[in-house]
């Protein structure tokens, strides 16, 4: 299998306190309705891919500190990914500090 992590907060941190920093950099943007705390991308021994994004919504408070992982489904290379195909979703209410692991074991779900 092969795997491919990105964190997109400040200085690459996975704590709570990083991505709700991200949160609050990106709580007034209107241009997105979403954005990415952090991906997870795993391709299987049969080729399959599976994109898991830490999503948060765009343009709320901060406060509600409400964070998705979003998995998709695809074939070929990342430009092939579409968002359109959601395979699944669910709040995540893991430890931050777990995100890696967290994020491994959604993509591993059938």
């Amino acid at each position: 299998m092969k795997e491919l992590f990105e964190v997109y907060t400040e200085n690459k941190e996975t704590t709570k306190e990083a991505f709700l920093a991200l949160k609050e950099e990106y709580s007034h943007c209107t241009a997105a309705n979403w954005e990415q705390g952090a991906r997870f991308v795993l391709q299987d021994d049969n080729g399959r891919n599976t994109l898991v994004e830490l999503d948060f919504p765009t343009n709320t408070d901060v406060s509600d500190g409400q964070m998705w992982l979003c998995a998709y489904e695809f074939e070929g290379e990342m430009e092939d990914f579409s968002a359109d195909i959601e395979a699944m979703s669910e709040i995540y209410n893991g430890d931050f500090s777990n995100v890696y692991e967290d994020m491994k074991t959604f993509a591993m779900r059938e």
